[in-house]
């Protein structure tokens, strides 16, 4: 984890988080790991980092950092299944805060527009399943048969 490895340093932030493998439970020191890691851009140790601030875990609650975090978790582009998971966390937990309208939600606003569509088209590609619905394929036109 000392070398600089941002995924290391996440894993050894968790095993302090969670006290598992021998290591004491320290969530100031859990933070300031994942913190390492989210700075060099890994996503699950943003969106972790995101939640532990919303929480007050080891950090200052804080949900104006939380959002900064969950922000560049979801603005990632998902390399594989683990980090589409987290991507998606990420933005649930964006679109939460911009809901409720608590702290940090003005943060929110500019990513409110694109949420739901890059949620659909990350994970529901339309072109690769409504030629699986029988009524997309006969009424393609009629909105009031349309599913998303």
């Amino acid at each position: 984890a000392g070398k600089g490895s941002a995924e290391d340093q996440y894993e050894f932030g968790l095993l302090h988080y969670g006290g598992a493998e021998g290591v004491k439970r320290n969530l100031p020191t859990a933070a300031e790991w994942i913190k390492k890691a989210a700075m060099q851009g890994c996503a699950a140790a943003q969106a972790f980092l995101g939640d532990m601030h919303s929480r007050g875990d080891g950090v200052e609650r804080d949900m104006e950092q939380a959002v900064v975090w969950w922000r560049k978790a979801a603005s990632q582009d998902p390399g594989n299944d683990e980090d589409k998971r987290t991507i998606v966390i990420a933005r649930s937990n964006l679109a939460k805060a911009y809901d409720t309208g608590g702290e940090g939600a003005h943060a929110c606003t500019p990513f409110r527009s694109t949420l739901r569509a890059t949620v659909v088209s990350t994970f529901f590609p339309l072109h690769a399943i409504m030629p699986t619905i029988p009524h997309m394929r006969s009424h393609p036109q009629d909105s009031r048969k349309t599913v998303i």
